[in-house]
Formats: C-alpha cells, structure tokens, sequence
C-alpha cells in the first residue's frame, strides 16, 4: 500500500501538538531490519504560528535525537500533501488537546493508516480505523509508531477501516444534518 518509510504529521509547531514527545518516541524506534531509516516529515506553514511555535528548540530536539530523519517540510500543496499521505507509512498526530483533527481524516481518505492522540474527535471520528496514544507516554506513541512502521498487514487494515470511515464522511451530509438542526430549533420542536 505504502512505498515509503516516512511518517507524516500535518499541523503547527505549537507546544499542544506534543511534537517533542513525537520525536523522541520516533528516533526510540529501532530501524535496523531493512537498512533504510524512516523519516518523520512535518508539514505546515510553520512560520505562521510565530506565537506559539517552539520550531528552533524542535529542530535541535529532532538534530541531537534523530539527526537528518526528522524533515521539517514547510508548507505543501493539497495534491503534493496527498501524494505524500498515500505514499506514508502512517500520519501521526499525537496532540495533548485536539479538535476534529481534519487532517486525520484526510489520511484515512488516502488509505494511510493514523496514529492519534486519544485526547481527541478522533476515537469517535476513526473507531478501530486508527491506533491510538496516550500523548503523554512517549512509549505509547514508540511502540504505535513501531507497529505502524513494522507491520504490513496491520496498515493494510487500518488503511482500508479508515478510507471506509473518510467515505461516510463528507461536507454535504454534514451541512444536511446542520441544517436538519436548524429545521428543528426553528419549528420549536426542541425541547428544553
């Protein structure tokens, strides 16, 4: 499914986003079998969150534990991000407190299997179309991100779960069930 050994996360650099925990669980997963080392390629207009961002103490966190394996990738395109999901391993995100977590979602469409925090939409979005985290557990998140990257069979499954999940999802039928909402306050059917 998969012709890379790549890792993505598809986000901000801001401390919630639990990147340092990340990184160090990714430069912890051993990679000897085949020779090659995985990447771990962080996409997102990192610049924009000045704020919050903690990009240069990350980026000597990914050199001293991981050297040239963690890619800080900057903004992409949606069609180069998507050639980039469908050809990972897995996304991973990994936040001490998410939302909806779209890019989840985007991941699962491409039938690349997730790794996501548990703090998050994600285990009602996904169910048992994702691994799942304590962000907190940096061993969570090692031995999520070992199986992702040693188990061929395991991503085939959570590849196919998820692209069936992303399938019943989509922006009309949200908008129809909002709207359906919306019927029902108008007509004070809704009971307080």
């Amino acid at each position: 499914m998969c012709s890379s050994d790549l890792v993505v996360y598809v986000g901000g650099l801001g401390p919630h986003k639990n990147l340092a925990r990340v990184i160090e669980a990714f430069a912890s997963v051993p990679h000897a079998e085949r020779g090659r080392a995985p990447r771990l390629v962080l996409v997102g207009d990192h610049g924009a969150d000045v704020f919050h961002s903690d990009e240069a103490g990350l980026r000597a966190l990914a050199s001293a534990l991981a050297g040239d394996r963690v890619v800080f990738a900057g903004p992409l395109s949606d069609d180069v991000l998507a050639r980039l999901l469908a050809g990972a391993r897995a996304l991973i995100l990994a936040s001490l407190d998410e939302g909806f977590g779209l890019p989840l979602v985007e991941a699962a469409a491409c039938g690349t299997p997730v790794i996501a925090t548990r703090r998050s939409a994600a285990p009602e979005v996904l169910g048992d179309a994702a691994l799942y985290v304590d962000p907190l557990d940096v061993a969570s998140i090692a031995a999520a991100l070992a199986h992702a990257l040693g188990e061929a069979e395991l991503r085939t499954t959570l590849g196919v779960r998820g692209a069936e999940r992303a399938a019943r999802l989509s922006w009309r039928r949200t908008a129809e069930r909002l709207e359906a909402v919306f019927d029902t306050v108008a007509s004070g059917s809704v009971r307080t």
